[in-house]
């Protein structure tokens, strides 16, 4: 399961959890990696734009990441 607080995300996880306690099948944390440090967030979404075609004040632009996915330690992942 990805927690990358992106749209409809915690609804999905919460159905995700119930589907896999019916099944009884383990549920694992991950994290969908696009940049290693926070701070990288903002050159990543320039480079984004500039590779779809949109300048990052253009209201048409998709937002498909989050800041939230970026390499986690450990000790991050658990406490998601």
């Amino acid at each position: 399961l990805i927690r990358s607080s992106r749209a409809q995300e915690e609804e999905y996880l919460h159905l995700a959890v119930e589907l896999a306690s019916v099944e009884q099948l383990p549920v694992v944390a991950t994290n969908e990696v696009v940049f290693l440090k926070p701070e990288n967030f903002e050159a990543h979404e320039i480079r984004v734009a500039i590779f779809d075609g949109y300048t990052l004040d253009d209201k048409r632009r998709p937002k498909r990441f989050s800041q939230e996915q970026y390499l986690k330690t450990p000790e991050q992942m658990a406490e998601l």
